[in-house]
């Protein structure tokens, strides 16, 4: 949070737009990039995320401090938090595809951690067990997009 806030004092000062592009060669036809992208409006989202992230991390604490899955818990809301920046730095699309999957995975994670637990008539709302009964056409969150050539 506190580093989030300070690249904001800096986008604030001097406006201006700070990218780092890694370039991994596969051959001379073939080339992946990976890097981020920060300017003002990603300073201003990742003060969003990191502020929520860390409200939400010590909420959480005193509420799922006698719970069996502590642990895991919080590694799935890191996780989720991790990814949230990760989508908003991202310098190209195929990253932005990445984290968006990558946040779907951890709010799946998330939402299905009580599931086990919980008898059915209890559960909000009737959810299989996490990664069960998930098609390879459903785990995408593009699968239903469709290209018009």
């Amino acid at each position: 949070m506190i580093f989030s806030i300070d690249l904001s004092i800096h986008q604030i000062e001097n406006s201006s737009i700070y990218q780092y592009v890694w370039s991994w060669t596969i051959n001379n036809d073939l080339s992946l990039e990976f890097g981020y992208l920060i300017d003002s409006h990603t300073s201003i989202m990742s003060i969003l995320i990191t502020t929520l992230g860390i409200l939400v991390l010590i909420y959480s604490d005193s509420y799922m401090s006698h719970d069996q899955g502590y642990l895991r818990f919080f590694i799935y809301l890191s996780f989720f938090n991790t990814s949230m920046l990760g989508l908003v730095t991202s310098s190209n699309l195929i990253q932005v595809y990445i984290f968006w999957e990558l946040v779907g995975m951890c709010s799946y994670l998330l939402i299905g951690f009580w599931g086990p637990h919980l008898k059915p008539e209890q559960r909000p709302i009737p959810l299989p067990p996490c990664g069960a009964h998930l098609k390879p056409e459903q785990s995408s969150v593009y699968s239903k997009i469709q290209v018009n050539h």
